[in-house]
C-alpha cells in the first residue's frame, strides 16, 4: 500500500512538473490602465498556458510558486500584498522557472532602466514602456546588446495594437529600404488639430479632450510633443536608424512661459494663452488643414509638430483619436502603406501584450 502511495505522489509530481514545464512564468508590473485591462482579460479567457508567478505595481506585490488564480488579482493585492521589491520579484521568477517573462505596464524610467539586466540574466521581457526603447543613444545600444541574449518585445509602445513596428520590422527584412515613415502618434493631438480646424478657440477644444478623459492629467504632458518625439525614436530605431532624443525637432502646442506653471493655475488660467498662443501660430495663415504630424525620412531626419496638408490627404480624414501611420519604401513609394485604427486605449494595448507574452517559446 505504502508503495501505491508513494508512486500516486509521485505521479502527481511529475504532472505538476510536465504543467510548469510548458506553461509561460509570468511576472506582471503594473496595474494601472493598461495592466488592469490585462488582469480583466486574464480573469475572463483563463489563459492555461500562463502561470503567473509574481503581480506588482509601485507600492505592493504577490509572489506564488505555483502561480496566482487570476480571480481577483486587484483585491488580493491590495489585502495582502507585501511592499514591492523587484529584485525579490526578479529573484522569486528565476529562482521557480527556468526562463520566464517579466512584463512591464509601467510608464516608470526606473523600471525601464532594469530591462537590459533582465534581458542579459535570461528572462524575456515585454513591455508597453517607453522609456528604454526612446532612451539616449548609448542606453539604447546597451538594450539592444541585451535583446540578442533573450527576446524583447515592445510592439506597443507605438500605436498600441496597431502592427506599425512589426510590418517596418518586416519590411526590411525582406530588403526593402525605408524610404520614409510618418504619421498621427497621438489620438489626443488628432482629436485637438481636429477641432481647431473647424476654427473652436484652443482653450474650448483642450477642454473638451479632458472631459472626454483624452489628456494626462497634465495637459502639457500631451501638448509638449514629447511624447510623439518617443514614439517617433522608437520608429525610427526600426527603420534602422542611430537617433538620439536630443536630435528631434519638436514643436511644443504651448507657450514656454506656461511650461512652469503649477498644474491648478494651467487648468485655470492657462485658456486665454493657449488661445493667443494658436490665434498667433503660422498655420493660421496657411492653406490646408493643420494636423501634429510626425515624420522620420530615409536618412534618420526627424521632426514633431504642426503641419498644413491638403483636404485629400490621408491624414485629414479619420476617426476622431485615431492613429494614422504612412511607410514608403523603394517598392511603395508612389503608393505608400497606411496602417491605422484606433492607437491608444487599455484593452486593444492589453491584448497586444497577452499575444506578445504567449510568443514565448517553452523549451
Amino acid at each position: 500500500m505504502s508503495e501505491l502511495i508513494i508512486e500516486g505522489n509521485a505521479l502527481r509530481r511529475a504532472e505538476v512538473n510536465a504543467q510548469a514545464e510548458s506553461s509561460i512564468p509570468v511576472a506582471i508590473i503594473g496595474t494601472g490602465n493598461v495592466g488592469g485591462e490585462l488582469l480583466n482579460i486574464l480573469t475572463d479567457r483563463q489563459p492555461g498556458r500562463l502561470r503567473l508567478l509574481a503581480l506588482a505595481n509601485s507600492r505592493q506585490m504577490l509572489l506564488d510558486e505555483q502561480g496566482l488564480a487570476f480571480d481577483g488579482l486587484d483585491e488580493r493585492l491590495e489585502a495582502a500584498g507585501r511592499p514591492t521589491c523587484l529584485d525579490r520579484l526578479v529573484y522569486h521568477l528565476r529562482h521557480h522557472a527556468a526562463r520566464g517573462v517579466i512584463v512591464d505596464l509601467t510608464a516608470s524610467p526606473e523600471v525601464a532602466a532594469r530591462h537590459a539586466q533582465w534581458l542579459r540574466a535570461g528572462l524575456e521581457v515585454v513591455t508597453a514602456n517607453k522609456w528604454a526603447v526612446a532612451a539616449g543613444e548609448e542606453a539604447y545600444q546597451r538594450l539592444r546588446a541585451a535583446s540578442e541574449v533573450s527576446a524583447y518585445r515592445h510592439a506597443t509602445t507605438v500605436g498600441a495594437g496597431l502592427p506599425l513596428l512589426e510590418t517596418i520590422q518586416r519590411l526590411r527584412a525582406s530588403g526593402e529600404r525605408i524610404l520614409s515613415v510618418s504619421g498621427l502618434f497621438s489620438g489626443t493631438l488628432s482629436y485637438l488639430t481636429q477641432a481647431l480646424a473647424t476654427g473652436r478657440p484652443f482653450s474650448e477644444a483642450l477642454s473638451e479632450a479632458q472631459q472626454q478623459g483624452l489628456t494626462e492629467p497634465d495637459p502639457r504632458l500631451d501638448l509638449s510633443g514629447l511624447d510623439v518625439a518617443r514614439k517617433l525614436i522608437i520608429t525610427a530605431r526600426a527603420a534602422g536608424h542611430s537617433i538620439d532624443p536630443k536630435q528631434v525637432a519638436v514643436e511644443s502646442l504651448y507657450p514656454e512661459t506656461l511650461a512652469d506653471w503649477p498644474l491648478a493655475d494651467f487648468l485655470d488660467r492657462a485658456g486665454p494663452e493657449l488661445d493667443a498662443y494658436w490665434q498667433a501660430h503660422p498655420a493660421r495663415k496657411q492653406q490646408g488643414v493643420p494636423r501634429y504630424v510626425a515624420t522620420v525620412d530615409g536618412e534618420g531626419r526627424a521632426q514633431v509638430g504642426i503641419r498644413c496638408l491638403p483636404a485629400d490627404h490621408p491624414f485629414v480624414a479619420i476617426g476622431p483619436t485615431d492613429n494614422i501611420f504612412q511607410i514608403r519604401t523603394d517598392s511603395y513609394d508612389d503608393t505608400p502603406i497606411i496602417i491605422r485604427g484606433p492607437g491608444a486605449g487599455a484593452r486593444v494595448t492589453a491584448t497586444q501584450v497577452l499575444a506578445d507574452i504567449q510568443q514565448f517559446r517553452v523549451t
